[in-house]
């Protein structure tokens, strides 16, 4: 979060701040494309026309963007619909989950999600170690 006069104007459709501008572009572009990845994630479907824009984004020469974009690809050919995902995941593709925690998406990720998380899907996170940080009941120990 920035304050409103952080934004001069340019930036374009990025809406990018003032310090960011300063940035190098090549670390402006590899930015932008990691959150171009994870936003696929956050939709309700990934689409062809997504899928098509991951494959584009896996010859990309950007530090870790072409790895990160083909995790994410497996995950759109696997289960491209978000409900219940990292739980199919969990029960049938347990090794592309275990590529996403070891990536450290994952666990931004869940992070990211907060309050958004099917029951079902909460369940399988808590199973997995993600308890988006609530900590665990004390058993009566003071």
């Amino acid at each position: 979060m920035r304050p409103h006069e952080k934004f001069g104007g340019k930036g374009g459709r990025a809406y990018i701040c003032s310090d960011c501008r300063k940035r190098p572009k090549a670390e402006l572009e590899r930015i932008q494309c990691r959150q171009e990845i994870c936003g696929f994630l956050d939709q309700s479907n990934i689409s062809a026309k997504n899928i098509q824009r991951l494959e584009a984004l896996t010859q990309s020469e950007l530090h870790g963007i072409a790895d990160l974009a083909a995790l994410v690809l497996a995950v759109a050919r696997v289960k491209p619909h978000k409900r219940r995902r990292f739980k199919f995941l969990a029960q049938h593709h347990r090794d592309l989950l275990n590529r996403l925690i070891q990536s450290g998406f994952f666990g931004e990720y869940v992070d990211d999600l907060g309050g958004d998380i099917d029951p079902e899907e909460a369940d399988a996170f808590f199973h997995l170690g993600f308890d988006d940080g609530e900590p665990e009941p004390d058993d009566g120990i003071e």
